[in-house]
């Protein structure tokens, strides 16, 4: 059957510039449903589909095209790309992408659709398909986009007039959630937000965007969704995430229906969980409060992996080149068939322009210096087709883990049946452990009395835990006068430690204000359900409390593991006009063959001391 090769190209100006438009964009869910593009599912013809290649049919029964799309490549903010080959229908071939540039008045974005056509008839029914009204519809999305962006609300959909006229339920609801949670502000936004906003948005609420679109401090927002949740407004469930593609392989409503070990569809391999880094928390509406369609538009989008900046293939010996924007930090560059990772840290002052190869010859790491807007060349020695991936470490950006939720004292107060299974346990990477004390307890008991003192420590606790969950760590245990925590970097522990002390130094009203210490550590635990609650074991915590012991007055003894931590440098850099740092070497109890390299961080610097 002759083939008749299309090309279709329409470009449009906003008012945003790229970075700002990405996020809505990359969305292609939403952007597909938005065209009124038809549904689509599963449709799983073929046993032997390259790794990551799917099969999808349309949802409507009178349309039985079926395709196999490859996994989108992008290069945010910049361009989005995907290539589809139909075993029926009108198209043997079609390649969708949308490009986005940046002028001064804000960007020019282009969609593209190109391919093959089967049949004669083909070359009319590809133009009566993209029409004029189609190139109107994303003309009209491009200036939704505009105006969400402008008044700052992502979440707006513009369909919604049937559930904008039940005022009287909507009213009640906040009515209700106000009073449960004390909080009318975030309870007026949260209704809002469930009332008015496009269901593919509502289908997958991540706390980090609600709390950057309400412009809300997360523990606040953290507050509102499990007060909503309690009283069945939300529904909150755990999304299980493999470890090298972060792409969520299943969804469970209580941590005790976790198993191990899990399969990967898109790697194609098991893996283990992990309780810092894999199961992460997302909600939805109660269905009582409003059912969302059971449909999809776009499976593979760039938007359910916000963290992974840069998916491209690249053919044998071929030389493509890459334009990105990242935000400064720590990222890795690797390739799926080979062993060697980049790893990138990108600042202002790094290389504007650089080549990465990648071959069989060295499987060693490698280490560049990249600017936030780099222009790369990617260049593949293999004999095969290989797929390269750009992805930010900093995981903490993107979502909020269960380790970070399950330790919580509100979520634990309105959920304490959220445990592991009896007996369960479950490896925790990469976690940064911190003990707290209180340095002068014994003259504190001495010059205050019991009872005021013991008032004292009480209220410490409450503080430490507010600041702890303000910097993003949750509060695991107190024993005695002293507090375990764990957060996701070195850096949020030391600025909680830092924030505690300035406070309890600078607000005391009794003669004997509370001087903390503190040890911290970073490394793998081993989490399970130990007296109705989560807590964590291993020698990571065993090191991080006897470093407590090193301390004096106003001191946190840090690991050499944690001072790698590159935020955490940059935060002592900060504030190297308060904080001392100091090396020494030292045993430990239980370590005694071990020597180790610690930091001495002392909080009650004067202004006249240099740093060591």
């Amino acid at each position: 059957m002759r083939e008749y090769p299309f090309s279709i190209r329409w470009q449009f100006a906003t008012k945003s510039k790229p970075t700002d438009l990405w996020p809505l964009i990359s969305d292609t869910n939403r952007l597909f449903k938005k065209i009124g593009q038809l549904p689509i599912q599963h449709a799983p013809v073929s046993q032997d589909l390259p790794k990551g290649h799917r099969e999808y049919t349309f949802e409507q029964i009178h349309r039985l095209d079926i395709w196999e799309e490859e996994p989108y490549e992008w290069e945010a903010p910049y361009h989005i790309k995907v290539k589809k080959t139909y075993r029926n229908g009108l198209f043997k071939n079609l390649l969708f992408s949308i490009s986005i540039s940046e002028h001064e008045e804000g960007s020019a974005v282009a969609f593209t659709f190109s391919g093959d056509a089967r049949g004669y008839s083909s070359k009319f029914r590809v133009k009566r398909l993209y029409n004029s009204r189609l190139k109107r519809k994303f003309k009209k999305v491009l200036q939704e986009y505009d105006q969400i962006l402008l008044t700052n609300d992502s979440h707006k959909n513009n369909g919604t007039f049937f559930l904008k006229r039940n005022y009287g339920k909507w009213a009640k609801l906040t009515e209700e959630l106000t009073e449960f949670s004390g909080d009318p502000e975030l309870s007026e936004k949260l209704v809002r937000t469930i009332k008015d906003s496009d269901f593919t948005v509502l289908k997958n609420l991540q706390p980090l965007e609600v709390a950057k679109y309400w412009d809300a401090p997360l523990h606040r927002v953290l507050d509102i969704l499990f007060h909503a949740s309690k009283i069945d407004i939300l529904n909150y469930r755990w999304g299980i995430v493999c470890p090298d593609c972060k792409l969520v392989q299943q969804e469970i409503q209580q941590l005790s229906e976790s198993t191990n070990p899990l399969y990967c569809n898109n790697c194609q391999k098991e893996f283990e969980l992990d309780f810092h880094n894999s199961i992460l928390l997302t909600f939805e509406p109660s269905p009582i409060v409003r059912k969302l369609p059971d449909k999809t538009f776009s499976f593979g989008n760039p938007a359910r992996q916000p963290q992974v900046k840069m998916l491209q293939y690249v053919h044998p010996g071929q030389k493509k080149f890459i334009k990105i924007k990242l935000e400064p930090g720590n990222y890795k560059i690797y390739s799926d068939k080979l062993n060697g990772i980049v790893y990138a840290s990108v600042s202002e002052e790094g290389m504007e322009h650089a080549t990465l190869t990648f071959n069989k010859l060295y499987p060693n790491d490698q280490h560049v210096k990249l600017s936030t807007n780099p222009n790369l060349v990617l260049h593949n020695q293999t004999d095969e087709r290989i797929f390269i991936k750009a992805e930010d470490l900093d995981w903490k950006r993107y979502c909020v883990s269960a380790s970070e939720v399950t330790s919580l004292q509100q979520f634990r107060n309105l959920f304490p049946r959220e445990l592991l299974r009896q007996n369960e346990k479950m490896k925790a990477t990469s976690v940064t452990v911190l003990f707290t004390d209180i340095f002068n307890s014994s003259s504190l008991y001495n010059n205050e009395g019991d009872e005021s003192a013991i008032g004292q420590v009480i209220n410490h606790f409450e503080i430490l835990r507010r600041i702890v969950r303000e910097e993003r760590g949750a509060t695991v245990k107190t024993i005695g006068d002293a507090i375990m925590a764990v957060f996701q970097y070195p850096a949020d522990a030391v600025r909680a430690f830092n924030r505690a002390q300035d406070y309890f130094k600078n607000n005391s009203s009794s003669e004997s204000p509370i001087y903390l210490k503190g040890g911290m550590h970073v490394g793998d635990c081993t989490a399970l359900t130990l007296n109705n609650t989560i807590d964590y074991f291993g020698n990571t915590v065993n090191i991080a409390s006897r470093l407590v012991e090193k301390a004096s007055s106003q001191e946190l003894v840090i690991s050499n593991e944690a001072y790698r931590c590159q935020k955490l440098r940059n935060f002592l850099k900060d504030k190297q006009d308060k904080i001392t740092v100091s090396d020494f070497d030292t045993s430990l109890k239980g370590f005694e063959e071990i020597d180790f390299e610690v930091k001495r961080l002392s909080m009650s610097k004067s202004a006249l001391r240099l740093v060591v």
